[in-house]
């Protein structure tokens, strides 16, 4: 097994979480756009800024308080995936109420 540089992880969970809540905010801005979900999806973008607000205000404290930031730092990580995990679980209620079927081509023998 490959040594794994000290602190790497960290910044691969971080990049996780970033590409989840673009990936939530993208899925959210277009059921905005859609014609039967519209409502939801201003709701799931106003969920989207305040969790975006919460991670800077960790941002915020991490670069002003430096090391003293590290007896937090958890508690926020923790309340972000949690806010994360909740905007996808309301994601997949919507996929189930809405009655959306995604399936793949199927391919033809000729």
């Amino acid at each position: 097994m490959l040594p794994v540089p000290h602190g790497s992880g960290k910044k691969f969970v971080v990049l996780f979480m970033f590409c989840l809540f673009l990936a939530e905010l993208k899925v959210g801005k277009e059921l905005q756009l859609s014609e039967g979900l519209a409502k939801q999806g201003k709701r799931l973008l106003r969920f989207s800024a305040a969790i975006l607000a919460l991670a800077t205000v960790s941002l915020v404290l991490d670069l002003g308080l430096g090391d003293d930031y590290d007896r937090v730092e958890n508690t926020f990580e923790w309340w972000l995936v949690l806010l994360l995990n909740l905007h996808l679980a309301w994601i997949v209620a919507l996929w189930r109420t809405s009655g959306f079927n995604l399936s793949a081509p199927s391919s033809a023998s000729h």
